[in-house]
């Protein structure tokens, strides 16, 4: 059976945040699910969770990939730092405000 490279895990799972973003376009980060993303991209279930446990997984590479791509290191890292006595549904919740913001400052 012939190896998968890291190049290709690399290719696969950027294709998979892309497809994650592009559904975040159409709707609120909160409401999106592993099925929008699975159906974005054309991969099979399985296909996914070949690369992605959850969407959590997807969600955090897409805020790293954001991070870089939008300069929103200073934002994430705010939220961070000052979030470590709050629930993680609240922070969860700022970060979906922030990349809301995002997207639609960027993207829209």
């Amino acid at each position: 059976m012939p190896k998968v490279t890291q190049e290709y895990i690399d290719n696969k799972k950027k294709s998979i945040v892309e497809a994650a973003m592009r559904v975040c376009k159409r709707k609120p980060v909160e409401m999106v699910t592993m099925t929008d993303v699975i159906e974005e991209t054309g991969l099979s279930q399985g296909g996914i969770y070949r690369f992605y446990k959850d969407l959590d997984e997807i969600l955090r590479d897409m805020i790293l990939e954001m991070r870089v791509r939008y300069n929103i290191m200073d934002d994430t890292d705010r939220i961070f730092k000052y979030s470590t006595d709050l629930p993680p549904a609240e922070v969860i919740r700022q970060m979906c405000d922030m990349l809301a913001s995002a997207l639609e400052e960027h993207l829209m």
